[in-house]
């Protein structure tokens, strides 16, 4: 529902008040709290966590950049540093996915000539290696 914008997270949060006591509630509080940055797939909630247990602030996910013209959707995006990262899942992202694949490396040379710096990040990199991916961003951001 939150990717297809029917409702939002504040809707969301507003419906579970008006029941306060119903089962499962914890378990739709935890949603909650995990989409409060609007992650549109369970990769990119892995992101998220990642990112607010290594304690980074300033960025912002499933926002739009403006670029060469164009608005792109990037998945993460601390502005201020110019940093984006993207989520690539093999399913969306191979090469069989032809359109997409051509959007994609359009997107990312556009950024990447406009100064920014795009990380590309796999569900085994935030599985497997989560502390590489938090020394990967410290790295770019300086800190």
């Amino acid at each position: 529902m939150l990717r297809s914008e029917t409702v939002t997270v504040d809707q969301l949060w507003q419906m579970l008040s008006l029941t306060p006591k119903r089962n499962g509630n914890g378990l739709r509080r935890a949603a909650l709290l995990e989409s409060r940055n609007a992650p549109w797939s369970e990769a990119e909630r892995l992101l998220h966590r990642i990112l607010r247990e290594a304690g980074f602030r300033g960025w912002a996910g499933n926002v739009e950049v403006a670029c060469a013209g164009h608005r792109y959707p990037v998945d993460v995006v601390f502005e201020r540093a110019r940093l984006i990262i993207e989520v690539d899942g093999y399913a969306y992202h191979r090469a069989e996915n032809r359109d997409q694949f051509q959007r994609d490396r359009r997107k990312w040379t556009e950024l990447a000539a406009a100064g920014w710096t795009v990380l590309h990040l796999t569900w085994d990199h935030l599985v497997f290696d989560p502390g590489w991916v938090v020394d990967r961003v410290r790295r770019v951001l300086g800190s």
